[in-house]
């Protein structure tokens, strides 16, 4: 209890054009920005054709809490919003 734990994942550009990426935490109760008792390294940038930027979560609780559920929601422009 109370000690952080670090998660990373990668994204991967296989376009050939840059792809701007933004990120936010939101609650998952309402959809609302609050990142809670977690945090993004890089919330947003440009990732060069064909290469990967690593990303690190980290969540670090300094209370106990009935629900700590939050979602990563990340934003690409030039994508498809139905798709």
């Amino acid at each position: 209890m109370y000690t952080s734990r670090v998660h990373k994942f990668t994204l991967k550009n296989i376009s050939l054009i840059n792809l701007r990426y933004n990120c936010k935490i939101v609650s998952a109760e309402t959809g609302k920005i609050d990142a809670g008792y977690y945090s993004l390294g890089n919330h947003s940038g440009i990732i060069a054709p064909g290469c990967d930027e690593p990303f690190t979560m980290k969540f670090s609780p300094t209370e106990v809490e009935d629900t700590n559920a939050r979602l990563l929601v990340v934003s690409i422009e030039n994508l498809d919003p139905q798709v």
